[in-house]
Formats: structure tokens, C-alpha cells, sequence
């Protein structure tokens, strides 16, 4: 029976987005030059033959997994296709045509990584084709021409799917990406590859961090060398400055507010932390409060942000000028309104002269 193709306007959003991005792929597969197929990827074990091969055999294994049959046989090692762009773009349509059959998006499907429905299927061959496009766009030196909004998406998927314990295997650790890059980048970075943190913005005050270029984000895994923190409502993995004392993991938990300052390489650095700390009351004009790691502290308040109630929760820091310990706003919701003295640790950094100590 001949395949049919769904026109654009009859698939599923989700079907559409696969449709895009088996086109972006596409387009990078059929422009590699005839002394590319051997040269080596982003994706180390693999050649950009072996890339193809790979996405074109995912392709058939998924679509066997939707239509209830066993995964075809693997091919051998030293087997090539013929004709790797026709075999990538068949085993594509077949795949669409598959995921666009009535219910199969709705029903639920079992695999070796565990049951899934046909949705959270489409959304994961979505991630690794992505992040196989942009393998082969820079082995090859093309563009990857990715809607933002559609590596967005995949990304924000990726990040709620992949669990560190599901990484081994399949995944290198996450890696660190500009907060501004391209939404396929930090895709990428998260699912291991290291991207090119060198492209630097034309604006000079993005050069070097000083006044002004502090802002607020919440931290939400930690690991020693890199935390993921969710800043402007999306998670992104940044590093530590250089000063930032250690051990990390046991000065950084999450739920803390951080400060991040932009390095001259574009990439987010964590530059200072503040505590989750509960008010227990006021006394001679400091304020008692209680915090996980260090019990009950006395803090100086910071006058702008008023009196605290007993039972509220306030940011406490450690280490600026003036006192041990400072209280200042309470706890927001949002980082983005989380009121601190960023202004008195970006003057801390000047005067001592620490914003060339970043990375």
C-alpha cells in the first residue's frame, strides 16, 4: 500500500513539528560533499556516515515500535546504504505517515526504555534528531537553520524526561551554554556536547561583567562544577566563578538564589548565593533567623526592606562588607522579583578587583 503523507494543514501540532525538523536534517544531509561522510562529529564515536545511518535506523525502529512489530534486524557494522540521503528521507516520511495514523498519538507503547504514549515517542525521536542535525551541520561546516521555538520546546522536554540517572549510556553530562545562545544550542549543551562559547556580543558592556550586569536565578540541581538554575522562566546550566569557594554541593542547594554574572565568553557564572532563611523575630535592631546549614543566625537588615515578620522567610547572605550575616527582601516566587543587594555584591567584585577572576 502506498505511503500517505499528511499535508501540513491536517497534522497534529506535534506532527508538524517532527515535519520541520525532519526538513531542517534533511536539508543538512543533502548538502554533505562526497569527502564529508567520513569526517568525525560532535557525537565522537560516530562519522557523519554513521550519524545518518544512525538517524535513518531510529526512524525505522520507531516506526516498527508504533506499528506493533519487532525492531528490525541491526544492520552490520561494515553495511552502508547505497544511498544514505533517499534511505534518510523514506525512512523519515515513514515515520511521519506513522505517527499520523488515527489514536497512535493517544496510545501508549512499550520499549525497551520503558512505556510511553505515542506523544512523549514523537517528542523524544524529536530531541535526538535535533541534536543529530546540529551534530552534522557542524561536521560539515553548514548552518542548522532551527526555529527557536521548536529546539525551545524540545529542550524543555528533554530537561522534565531526562533524569541523571537515565544519562549513562545515552548521554554525556549536561554542559554549559550561553543563557542567551540559540535554543538548539543549550539543547545540545544539555545533552552533552560542548558548544562554542567564544562568539562574543558586539555590545561592549557584555565584554566585561561589571555594575548592572548582575542578575537573579534560582537554583535547581547542583553538581561541583556546573548548577542548573532557572532564571527568565527557563533552566540553563551555569558554571561557577573561580572564587566560588568549595565544596560547591554543599554550599549550594536547590531552591537558593544565586547572582550571575555574564563571562566575557557570553556564558552565565554563578558569582554569589543567598540562604532560604525563616524570621524567628527582631532584637536590638538585628534580626534572628533560622537556616538549614547554620541554625539561628543574627543578621543586620538591610534598611529599604522593612520589618520582618516571625514566620516569614528572607534571603540571608554571608561574606559582604559591614556585618557577618545580612538580612534583606523576602522570598519571592520568581527570581525575577527577588529583592537583594546585587548592588553591594557588584560593588564587592570592583573593589576587589574580582570580575577578571570569573572563569
Amino acid at each position: 500500500m502506498a505511503l500517505r503523507i499528511k499535508s501540513g494543514a491536517e497534522r497534529s501540532p506535534l506532527e508538524e513539528q517532527l515535519g520541520r525538523a525532519f526538513g531542517a536534517v534533511a536539508g543538512v544531509i543533502g548538502n554533505i560533499r562526497a569527502d564529508q561522510w567520513s569526517a568525525p562529529t560532535p557525537c565522537t564515536d560516530w562519522t557523519v556516515r554513521q550519524v545518518v545511518d544512525h538517524l535513518t535506523g531510529m526512524n525505522r525502529v520507531f516506526a516498527a515500535l508504533l506499528a506493533g512489530e519487532p525492531p528490525p534486524p541491526r544492520p552490520p557494522a561494515d553495511r552502508v546504504e547505497d544511498d544514505p540521503v533517499a534511505a534518510y528521507r523514506d525512512s523519515a516520511a515513514a515515520l511521519l505517515a506513522a505517527f499520523g495514523r488515527p489514536g497512535v498519538l493517544e496510545r501508549a507503547y512499550h520499549g525497551p526504555l520503558g512505556t510511553a504514549t505515542g506523544a512523549e515517542r514523537l517528542r523524544i525521536r524529536l530531541y535526538d534528531l535535533l541534536a543529530h542535525g546540529w551534530d552534522l551541520a557542524r561536521a560539515t561546516e553548514q548552518p542548522f537553520d532551527v526555529p527557536d521555538d521548536l529546539a525551545g520546546q524540545s529542550l524543555a522536554f528533554a530537561r522534565a524526561q531526562l533524569t541523571e540517572q537515565a544519562r549513562p549510556g545515552r548521554f554525556g553530562p549536561a554542559q554549559v551554554a550561553a543563557e542567551r545562545a540559540p535554543a538548539i544550542e543549550r539543547l545540545v549543551a544539555f545533552l552533552g556536547r560542548p558548544v562554542d562559547t567564544e562568539r562574543r556580543s558586539n555590545d561592549p558592556a557584555s565584554q566585561s561583567p561589571g555594575p548592572g550586569r548582575l542578575r537573579c536565578g534560582i537554583v535547581a540541581r547542583v553538581r561541583e562544577d556546573v548548577c542548573e538554575i532557572l532564571g527568565d522562566g527557563q533552566l540553563c546550566c551555569v558554571r561557577y566563578a573561580t572564587r566560588f569557594p568549595s565544596p560547591r554541593t554543599e554550599r549550594v542547594s536547590p531552591g537558593h538564589l544565586v547572582a550571575i554574572a555574564t563571562a566575557p565568553d557570553g556564558a552565565g557564572v554563578v558569582v554569589w548565593r543567598w540562604y532560604d532563611a525563616v524570621v524567628i523575630g527582631e532584637e536590638a535592631g538585628l534580626v534572628r533567623l533560622w537556616e538549614p546549614a547554620h541554625g539561628e543566625v543574627l543578621a543586620r537588615p538591610r534598611p529599604a526592606h522593612g520589618p520582618r515578620r516571625p514566620g516569614t522567610r528572607a534571603y540571608l547572605s554571608a561574606g559582604l562588607p559591614g556585618a557577618d550575616w545580612w538580612v534583606a527582601g523576602g522570598v519571592a516566587a520568581g527570581a525575577q522579583d527577588a529583592v537583594v543587594e546585587l548592588d553591594e555584591v557588584e560593588r564587592l567584585y570592583t573593589e576587589r578587583g574580582l570580575w577578571n577572576t570569573l572563569l
